[in-house]
This record gives C-alpha cells, sequence and structure tokens, in this order.
C-alpha cells in the first residue's frame, strides 16, 4: 500500500525524536517506504480526489463574477466538502493519524464557501430588486394607473420573504445559524425602490401612456357625444339718444375639436323715442 504524504511526515517527526538503535529502525523504514512508494505504478491521467474541490471552487467562483447564480450552493457546498475530507481520510490512512491537517483543510474549504456566499447573496439581491420591479409594473399596468400605498406594501413584504428564502438555500448545514447582516440594508433599500417605481424609466413610460390613453377616450366622445364650448366675448358700444345704446356680442367655439364651428351672438337694444303722433325707433 502506498504510504501517504502524512506518513511520511509522521515518521520523520519520530526520527528526529529517537535516538540509538531506534532511530536507525525508523529510517531504515522510512528508506524502504519510500523506495516501495516509488514502484507503485500510478495512473497517468488520474488527478487526486481531494483536488476536485479546487476545480469546483474555480467554476463557483467564475459562475458568480459573471453574475449567475450556482443553483442549489448550499447543497453544492456540502457535497463538496464531504467529497474533499473523504477523500483525505481515504489518503491519510490510520483514522486520526492527520486531524490537524484534517482541520487545516476543512476551514480552508469554509473560508473558500463563505467567500463565494457573500458573492451570491449579492446576486440574489439583484434578483429580488428586479422581480420586485417587475411586480410592481405588472401590477401597475393591470391597474392602468398608480398603485395604493398598501398594494406597494404587500408586493414588497412578498418580495423580501422570498429574498429571505432564497438566501437561506445559499447557506450549507454548518452556517445554517448564521445571521445575514445585510438582511436589514437590503430590506431598505427594496423599500426605496418601491417608493419610486413611478419615477423609474418604465413607470415614466406606463404615465406617459395612460395620459395619451385619456386623451384619445375624451375626443372620442367629444367627437361622438354632445359637447357645447363656450367663450364668452362681450362688446359695449354706446350711441346718441334715439339711435340705441348698447349692443351686446359673444363669440364661441361649438363642436370637437378636429371640427371645430365658431358661434356669435349678439344683442342690440335700441331705445325708442316717444312723439305726439307715436312711437319712433
Amino acid at each position: 500500500m502506498e504510504w501517504s504524504r502524512c506518513h511520511r511526515s509522521l515518521c520523520r517527526s519520530a526520527c528526529r525524536r529517537a535516538a540509538g538503535p531506534k532511530r536507525f529502525l525508523l529510517l531504515t523504514l522510512l528508506r524502504v517506504a519510500a523506495k516501495f512508494s516509488e514502484a507503485t505504478p500510478k495512473a497517468a491521467n488520474k488527478r487526486p480526489r481531494q483536488n476536485r474541490f479546487d476545480e469546483t471552487l474555480r467554476l463557483w467562483t467564475q459562475t458568480s463574477t459573471e453574475g449567475r447564480a450556482v443553483p442549489g450552493f448550499g447543497s453544492a457546498a456540502d457535497s463538496a466538502e464531504q467529497a474533499s475530507l473523504a477523500a483525505f481520510d481515504s489518503a491519510a490512512g490510520q483514522q486520526g493519524s492527520c486531524d490537524p491537517q484534517r482541520k487545516a483543510l476543512q476551514d480552508q474549504i469554509r473560508k473558500n464557501v463563505l467567500r463565494v456566499y457573500a458573492q451570491q447573496r449579492v446576486i440574489a439581491e439583484r434578483q429580488a430588486q428586479a422581480d420586485l420591479n417587475r411586480k410592481l409594473l405588472n401590477k401597475m399596468t393591470q391597474r392602468g394607473g398608480p398603485l395604493r400605498i398598501q398594494e406597494k406594501m404587500d408586493i414588497l413584504e412578498d418580495s423580501v420573504d422570498d429574498y429571505k428564502a432564497s438566501v437561506r438555500k445559499l447557506l450549507p448545514s454548518w452556517a445554517q445559524d448564521m445571521v445575514d447582516t445585510e438582511e436589514g440594508a437590503t430590506e431598505r433599500r427594496l423599500g426605496e425602490l418601491q417608493f419610486l417605481v413611478e419615477d423609474s424609466r418604465e413607470g415614466l413610460a406606463l404615465q406617459k401612456k395612460w395620459e395619451d390613453r385619456r386623451m384619445r377616450d375624451l375626443m372620442s366622445k367629444r367627437a361622438y357625444g354632445v359637447s357645447v364650448s363656450f367663450d364668452p366675448a362681450l362688446r359695449v358700444l354706446v350711441r346718441p339718444e334715439g339711435l340705441g345704446n348698447l349692443q351686446v356680442f359673444s363669440e364661441g367655439p361649438l363642436g370637437p375639436p378636429s371640427h371645430p364651428a365658431s358661434v356669435n351672438f349678439g344683442v342690440w337694444y335700441r331705445e325708442a323715442v316717444c312723439l305726439d303722433d307715436g312711437l319712433l325707433d
């Protein structure tokens, strides 16, 4: 059986502490083990199983850098750690002989997992923001107008719950009790997005669409219904006595804006002059 690197390290340490015949015996045993290890054939293309975590970590890091989520990251991290530790135990051989090295390997794995988790949490927050914005805009489109405050709050609450659930799925089993330190800040950012959705590019486009539709409906009603528009104008003319002394005129549009008609209305009052033989205008 091939001696592991851990076994050789332990043997060298024992040689340094030993003296006399015991030291000679240990040195001889170490030389024999080294020759036996060199004589043992190795598969040319077989990678050590404990190195597979490095490849998995590289894929996780690349995916996170590209802004993409790692499906089932928490469970995947658990599986990768268990496989790496099992490979280490198989190579180490005797149970407990390399506990410090095993603990160091586990700590390094978990450190890398937490680093990728932090990147995945940011991606989860971005996804929550996109989902919240989409839900708000869809609801505004259905209503054909701005949402009520309570409607916004209900949608926000659902989005926050979805975010928390997605973050829990990112955590491996050994980190389930870890507190999301960014949870409060994320909720505040989602709340700000909920209040500012009307002023976003999509929100402004919806408002313009509503205004255009309202104007079309108004013009359609005026074209096919009865509509009277009155824009009064007053003109006063004073004439000498006997010839009439007051005229009143009014002018205004009538009909739809596309085919307006101008209407003039006038009242002319003339004073009557009384003569002995009758009335004279």
